[in-house]
């Protein structure tokens, strides 16, 4: 796991009744951190159903740095795929 030692830094640094220190917002250490303890161990919420109310409706969004597109089907069904073109690797 990236550097979790300046994470712990960090978050000794805080003072109570104020915002996170910096770093979380600008580190790229923290983020790669934020990738692995979060982005890549936990789910993510990454709509509501009824945001997608007919077939053919989708949602495209990031999960950390995965591009992924949700859609409804002609059966009903919800569907998540990793945003990409199969040959030439862009966004859809």
């Amino acid at each position: 796991m990236p550097n979790l030692a300046k994470v712990r830094s960090l978050l000794d640094a805080r003072q109570l009744g104020h915002s996170l220190p910096q770093g979380f917002y600008l580190d790229p250490e923290v983020f790669e951190f934020d990738l692995a303890a979060i982005y890549g161990r936990n789910w993510i919420l990454a709509g509501f159903e009824v945001e997608l109310p007919q077939p053919g409706s989708y949602l495209a969004l990031a999960v950390g740095r995965s591009p992924i597109v949700i859609v409804r089907g002609e059966d009903g069904g919800l569907r998540g795929f990793h945003n990409s073109c199969r040959h030439r690797g862009a966004q859809i």
